[in-house]
């Protein structure tokens, strides 16, 4: 069964661990399929603070603007949250550039406002 998906998309979770499986997943399904998490905050319907993921190409990082349209698209709330470990996505540096220079011990350039970069988990 094959089905088209407009990319990226964002979901939320409740658990920070709920990643994981979904990164994992993500991989057996298509294995150019990055998950990341970019945002932490609330759902327009209220409730507590969840944990906010984008699934997106590899090799085709989205910019800020497609971002906040899969986040709105999903019910990130933009007036109450605001998208701090997003920056990466659209940073003036390259994943890859950020990548070589965590693997030689230094930081990311978003290292203030982003997580590490996803890792691809491992399929087998």
């Amino acid at each position: 069964m094959q089905a088209n998906v407009e990319l990226p998309k964002a979901f939320s979770v409740r658990d920070e661990h709920e990643f994981y499986p979904i990164q994992h997943l993500m991989a057996r399904l298509n294995p150019k399929l990055m998950v990341t998490q970019i945002a932490t905050g609330m759902h327009v319907s209220g409730g507590e603070t969840v944990f906010w993921g984008l699934v997106f190409l590899e090799g085709d990082s989205p910019d800020q603007t497609q971002v906040e349209s899969a986040l709105q698209a999903a019910g990130f709330d933009m007036a109450r949250s605001r998208l701090t470990q997003a920056a990466f996505m659209w940073s003036d540096r390259s994943v890859v550039d950020d990548r070589e220079k965590m693997e030689d011990g230094g930081q990311p350039c978003c290292v203030n406002s982003a997580k590490p970069k996803p890792k691809r988990p491992t399929v087998g």
